[in-house]
């Protein structure tokens, strides 16, 4: 169970401000996925998309904001009652004291980030693409993928950092967890190493799914099953052991090395 140290006395009420704000951010962020979106759909169908119009973005925005205040207020819902949190942003919030620091948040984060995208890079490039001779891009790790700049992929990092994660570990991971927990008749509301286990495989299942457009060949769903899996256990890890910060760090930090510092090197 996560120890994000907040100890303030008020702590019981529940946390609407972080809620807004979690939800404020993913909005002010969407808009800087467009031309990433764009310029993706151009390379793997050389179909470029309509040009984007006032009427598109602010209807994306929109579902936005209902979608991630919907799983924000039901994420920390479920969160509270079995241990999870979002440490740093509530204690800024509601001046609470933690013992989380953002250098115990960054460490861990970052250097997870790092090791399971050169880790995941090599299974693609070792594995599928020279062994198996897969050739297709695998554009979730930005491999073999031309004509997505990277300026693009780092403005949709953020995007992914914040509302993927608000959705999947906020949302989804401590849903289930409560959910079992509450099947299982922890009174208590200890979520239990197998409980987060078993609620950290569903949902990262479901964040690998959430990646497929349903147009692939089997091979090319398994590669991109078997590239993002490893990085949804681990957001989940961070989110239990060090919160939601620290899983929006390092999901934030791997989409910067795989869609704006990789294509640099070509």
């Amino acid at each position: 169970m996560v120890d994000p140290g907040v100890i303030e006395s008020g702590s019981h009420r529940y946390p609407w401000r972080v809620v807004f704000l979690l939800a404020a951010c993913s909005v002010a962020v969407h808009p800087l996925s467009y031309p990433f979106i764009a310029a993706l759909e151009n390379a793997l169908t050389g179909v470029p998309l309509p040009p984007l119009t006032w009427r598109v973005l602010l209807s994306g925005m929109a579902f936005v904001a209902l979608m991630d205040l919907t799983a924000a207020a039901g994420g920390l819902y479920a969160a509270k009652r079995i241990g999870l949190a979002v440490p740093l942003l509530q204690a800024k919030v509601y001046g609470e004291r933690t013992n989380a620091s953002l250098r115990s948040i960054l460490v861990p984060a970052i250097s997870i980030a790092v090791g399971l995208t050169l880790l995941v890079i090599g299974i693609e490039e070792f594995l599928f693409h020279r062994a198996l001779g897969v050739l297709e891009p695998a554009y979730e790790i930005h491999s073999r993928l031309s004509g997505v700049p990277a300026w693009a992929g780092v403005l949709a990092s953020f995007e992914g950092g914040i509302g993927e994660e608000i959705v999947f570990r906020l949302f989804l991971l401590s849903g289930l967890g409560w959910l079992i927990t509450t099947i299982v008749r922890r009174r208590d509301g200890v979520l239990t190493p197998a409980a987060f286990w078993t609620a950290n495989a569903i949902s990262t299942l479901v964040f690998g799914l959430y990646h497929l457009t349903g147009a692939e060949a089997p091979i090319i769903m398994l590669r991109t099953l078997v590239d993002i899996l490893p990085f949804g256990m681990a957001f989940g890890y961070l989110y239990r052991k060090h919160g939601l910060e620290a899983a929006m760090v390092s999901h934030f930090t791997v989409d910067i090395l795989v869609h704006g510092i990789r294509p640099l090197f070509g």
